[in-house]
């Protein structure tokens, strides 16, 4: 997670410096660039030496080149998906068509789909993230907790739940706003449900939340969007989703806790062949 957080920031100086944030450009514009492309570079080759330790520790390097090592994890990416991913991508990658058809006409719209309800699906996204990590924690004390913790994790669970629901709905002025808010859920329960609870399935949630909230992020200060009904918010829906699309289709967020089990383990999803 420090390693996605440095590289965010990396990539937010590296597009700061070339201008392309709208609240952070500067009157010296070559000044900026000099000063903020360095530090971002600094940054990102901390953030590969961090990433080289553990891969090198792993055995996954052992014999072959550093070309050959990139071939060989692009090569793992693209092995990645399965129908799990795929179903938990299908979802996002739905609402990616919904925002671009908002400048083409509507090809694909669904009854009831409106501009409106576009805006309001990206605030409860939003949303959701800022109650991911309250649902994980009661839902997990639920299912692995014992006796009274238990039944206490599985009650709050579902206070917690009906809060965020009413939420939703508050936003959309409908029940709109809830089915917005279950669909939109339904990825994280995939990703939930899927994995074995003795699998630092913990840790895979918290990445999965920091991949969602740094996407959020960016995309919302790159856009300058508001969550106003303009062409800004659109486009953030559309990176936005397009970021989950892609983040669900190659289980971006397992990434870390495989190549940590290719330490101890020869199945590993990154072990060498």
């Amino acid at each position: 997670m420090l390693v996605t957080f440095m590289a965010f920031c990396a990539w937010m100086l590296t597009f700061a410096a070339l201008g392309l944030i709208p609240d952070m450009q500067s009157d010296t514009p070559v000044l900026a660039f000099c000063v903020a492309i360095p530090f971002s570079a600094v940054i990102l080759w901390v953030c590969l030496s961090m990433c080289w330790m553990p891969i090198k520790a792993s055995g996954i390097a052992e014999g072959i080149s550093r070309r050959q090592l990139l071939t060989k994890l692009l090569t793992l990416l693209m092995k990645r998906f399965n129908l799990w991913s795929f179903a938990a991508a299908l979802l996002p990658a739905f609402l990616v068509v919904q925002y671009w058809e908002t400048n083409t006409g509507f090809l694909l719209q669904i009854p009831g789909v409106s501009e409106v309800t576009l805006i309001h699906t990206l605030r409860i996204q939003f949303l959701l993230i800022h109650g991911f990590p309250f649902l994980i924690f009661w839902a997990l004390l639920a299912i692995t907790g014992s006796g009274t913790l238990r039944i206490l994790g599985g009650l709050i669970f579902l206070l917690v739940s009906v809060l965020y629901t009413g939420a939703a709905v508050n936003i959309d002025d409908s029940f709109f706003g809830a089915f917005a808010f279950l669909y939109l859920l339904i990825p994280d329960l995939i990703s939930f449900v899927k994995n074995d609870f003795q699998s630092n399935v913990r840790q895979r949630l918290a990445m999965r939340w920091c991949l969602q909230f740094l996407g959020m992020l960016f995309v919302l200060i790159v856009t300058d969007s508001q969550f106003l009904q303009n062409s800004s918010t659109f486009l953030a829906g559309r990176l936005f989703f397009s970021w989950l699309t892609f983040m669900e289709f190659f289980r971006l967020a397992d990434i870390p806790i495989d190549i940590a089990y290719a330490w101890n383990r020869e199945e590993s999803t990154w072990a060498l062949a």
